[in-house]
């Protein structure tokens, strides 16, 4: 899911994600990221356990409306604005991330988000996904 493919990030990874975003951070900073996602062994987090800790900092930093900020989050993904994101969609939004996911994973998780049910994420479903990876 990640450069590797591994569905891990590491320290490294992490630190060129937060680059490719316009917000270059130290090694430090790093270092207390990844310690506070409570990293494994192996040096990384799980792609799960980034989602939660990247919402638990959205989540303490917004005044604003939380549902407005989930629907930027959404238009983030939704490139051709049509209301969903379709797979195509999801794998040229996270590569912006730093973030390689191929066809069978991507498959995979819309599959999850909506039950097997779409082939593609409605904002209702996106929201849903984002609001238990925070809690």
């Amino acid at each position: 899911m990640f450069q590797d493919e591994d569905g891990r990030v590491t320290a490294k990874q992490l630190k060129k994600m937060m680059q490719t975003l316009g917000n270059a951070i130290t090694d430090e900073e790093v270092a207390d990221i990844m310690k506070e996602a409570r990293v494994d062994r192996g040096g990384s987090i799980s792609f799960a356990e980034f989602s939660r800790l990247m919402g638990v900092g959205i989540k303490h930093t917004v005044e604003a409306d939380p549902e407005e900020d989930m629907r930027h989050a959404f238009r983030l993904f939704d490139q051709d604005k049509d209301g969903f994101i379709s797979p195509k969609e999801m794998i040229s939004a996270l590569s912006k991330f730093g973030i390689t996911i191929n066809d069978k994973e991507v498959k995979q998780l819309i599959g999850e988000a909506t039950l097997g049910g779409e082939k593609r994420v409605n904002f209702e479903t996106f929201k849903k996904v984002i609001t238990q990876a925070v809690h």
